[in-house]
């Protein structure tokens, strides 16, 4: 849950930390900060409990919660441990509980030390225990500096007719009346998201909650970032609800799990099958594909460098068109073996390149010049074209030999840019 901005930029091993104020930045770690720290967090008796306070605590987050009369804290006394606490719930209102709710909340504090070897932060875990209408309980960890009784006027009406009473109030209360108010506020914010549809799947319907939620608040920081309260480079006139779910929407349907750029893609069918190299994440950051200004998919440089340089148990490189001497003995090294499909165009063929060692047709023909896909499988103008790069790389099994001219030129002028750029590079 942790809280961050990127500014764009390769994924790295540092989008798995949190970049709160005082903690150190890596240098590879592109993302803006926006929060000063850890966020505080507001939630209802339906989540309180010592373990979900120690979940929060020992990652530096504050929090504030209601407390479940089964789920005080455990001072080591079952079922004594109650005596210590407001917790009975309806209880009569009469002359002595009214003078109760004015009486000084009783407080538990717990400090918990910091773990080194685990990297847990130190923490304060907080109870506040008083009389309301009810027995209340609010347990909070890093929440509170001190709980105190005292009033707040409250009013109603105008003028002669104004009513004006106080009613009892505390630290621990004050902060989750106004923090828990965010609830109605998102509330009212998802009626203009309306994500829903029939389904017998149940799960579905929290799916769909979590990603209405997680639309309008990934708006509410848009706009804030806008203001220019976050930063002011960022501050610009932000589009409206609407243009933000269509622009939203695209990203969505664009994206693909193989990105790995989230939790859990990694383990998603449309990760998983495809090929090791032709993933993206942590422990494979170059990106094997991108999207050119065209809207057509074609290898990135990283992948185009990967393989001009490509020495695996002590081969040589596949492209070779700017050398030769190293196509020549990618020609001589053609042998006679079993049948396969061809790497190029994906015919059936018993010659084999021994130092790419894969298939390739010698010539389609009887004629000489129909010698072909030995020099088009070696091209690197021609990279990303093949049958053996369509099924690998885009994971599809298209015959190359399918692509029209328009296609293999658009190809040509990108793979030209980026034999430019490997050049200027290796010098």
């Amino acid at each position: 849950m942790d809280f961050f901005w990127s500014s764009g930029g390769e994924e790295n091993d540092s989008t798995n930390k949190s970049i709160d104020q005082g903690n150190p930045k890596d240098v590879g770690d592109t993302r803006r900060q926006i929060f000063d720290g850890p966020p505080h967090i507001t939630l209802d008796n339906f989540f309180s409990g010592d373990q979900v306070l120690q979940y929060l605590g020992e990652r530096g987050y504050q929090a504030t919660m209601t407390c479940r009369r089964d789920r005080l804290p455990n001072l080591g006394r079952g079922k004594l441990d109650k005596i210590f606490f407001n917790h009975v719930s309806g209880r009569t209102v009469d002359q002595r509980s009214k003078v109760a709710r004015f009486e000084q909340p009783i407080i538990a504090v717990k400090h918990v030390s910091a773990n080194p070897e685990t990297g847990m932060r130190p923490y304060t875990l907080t109870h506040c225990t008083f009389q309301s209408t009810g027995g209340t309980n609010i347990s909070g960890v890093n929440a509170l500096l001190e709980v105190g009784l005292y009033v707040r006027e409250r009013n109603r009406g105008r003028g002669e007719n104004k009513r004006r009473w106080a009613i009892e109030m505390n630290e621990a209360r004050d902060t989750y009346l106004k923090t828990y108010s965010a609830v109605d506020k998102i509330d009212q914010t998802l009626l203009n998201y309306n994500i829903n549809y029939r389904s017998w799947k149940w799960w579905h319907a929290p799916m769909q909650h979590a990603k209405a939620i997680a639309m309008s608040m990934a708006y509410n920081l848009y706009v804030q970032s806008c203001e220019g309260s976050v930063d002011p480079e960022w501050k610009m006139k932000p589009v409206t609800s609407t243009r933000f779910k269509q622009e939203l929407s695209l990203q969505m349907v664009q994206y693909k799990a193989w990105n790995k750029k989230y939790p859990g893609d990694e383990m998603m069918r449309g990760a998983t099958q495809w090929n090791k190299n032709r993933r993206g994440g942590a422990e494979n950051e170059e990106v094997s594909l991108v999207r050119c200004n065209d809207r057509e998919i074609r290898v990135s440089y990283e992948q185009y460098k990967k393989e001009k340089k490509q020495v695996r148990n002590g081969k040589k490189p596949r492209l070779c068109s700017d050398n030769l001497e190293l196509l020549k003995e990618h020609i001589q090294s053609m042998t006679k073996v079993h049948p396969a499909a061809c790497a190029y165009c994906g015919k059936r063929t018993v010659m084999k390149c021994g130092i790419c060692d894969v298939h390739l047709c010698i010539k389609e023909g009887t004629s000489i010049t129909t010698m072909s896909c030995p020099f088009d499988f070696h091209n690197d103008r021609l990279y990303g074209l093949g049958y053996k790069d369509c099924k690998e790389l885009f994971c599809g099994s298209k015959n190359a030999k399918r692509f029209n001219k328009n296609e293999i030129k658009g190809n040509s002028n990108h793979m030209k840019d980026l034999i430019e750029r490997y050049n200027r590079e290796n010098k």
